[in-house]
């Protein structure tokens, strides 16, 4: 597996280093993230022209289900009197028919 990697990347830094003068460069030059998180989630996700909830709107109604998935069951359905007696009942016994 590694041997699979080494030979992916090989080609890849030796490029690097031909084209940029080093094997880590990638022609970008020295460029820092400084765009504020709430700029950037909005560039990302909501977005106009490129936005991912713009092109699959269904993904708000799966985030939204996921959450209601993973809620704890509210106290009062303990309380209701049909679910007292689901928990409660016993399998009734069958006679042997031989």
């Amino acid at each position: 597996m590694v041997l699979g990697a080494v030979i992916g990347v090989a080609p890849l830094l030796a490029y690097n280093d031909l084209a940029f003068g080093s094997p880590l460069e990638q022609g970008y030059g020295v460029k820092t993230f400084a765009t504020p998180i709430q700029t950037g989630l909005y560039g990302l996700l909501a977005s106009p022209s490129r936005g991912l909830l713009v092109y699959t709107p269904y993904l708000i109604f799966a985030f939204i289900a996921s959450l209601i998935f993973f809620m704890p069951f509210p106290s009062w359905q303990d309380s209701l009197p049909a679910s007292k007696s689901i928990k409660n009942r016993r399998p009734t016994p069958v006679a042997n028919a031989s």
